[in-house]
């Protein structure tokens, strides 16, 4: 009888200091969430799915090809304005260039291009979509071509 009523008591106190852990860990948890900034909560929690973080998108660093047969190859290192930070290589115009992120314009990233070998057009942007999926070339104003990227 001792040994049934020693082992209920023990129970019992086990489930108390497990219940009084979560706890513990639920309310650490929240203040930890609390102090963090709205996109690093969506970063954080599994249901809301972000994929694109304006600071640091999953494609930064990686090579960008564009599908068909790789015309354009890009590599983007930041997103900081004013600097450059990114290449560019159009392998069927034989050129290759530097990029300077500018910042957003119509929901796109704008990359100011110079060209540094290659016969390429001058006074260029590229436009790239925010998930990297394509991009769209500009030179003075005009639409010269895009196409589809992967990485």
């Amino acid at each position: 009888m001792k040994k049934i009523d020693l082992t209920h008591k023990l129970l019992g106190i086990a489930v108390s200091i497990i219940s009084i852990g979560v706890f513990l860990f639920t309310f650490v948890f929240e203040a930890e969430e609390d102090g963090k900034t709205n996109s690093e909560k969506q970063i954080t929690r599994e249901e809301n799915k972000v994929v694109f973080s304006p600071k640091h998108p999953v494609w930064l660093g990686q090579t960008l090809f564009q599908t068909d047969q790789w015309k354009a190859k890009f590599r983007i290192d930041c997103l900081d304005k004013g600097k450059y930070c990114g290449e560019v290589e159009f392998r069927s115009l034989s050129c290759f260039g530097r990029l300077r992120y500018v910042g957003e314009k119509y929901n796109k990233l704008i990359f100011e291009e110079t060209i540094e070998l290659g016969n390429c057009k001058q006074n260029c942007e590229i436009h790239l979509q925010h998930d990297a999926s394509a991009y769209q070339e500009y030179c003075e104003g005009k639409f010269e071509g895009g196409g589809s990227l992967v990485y």
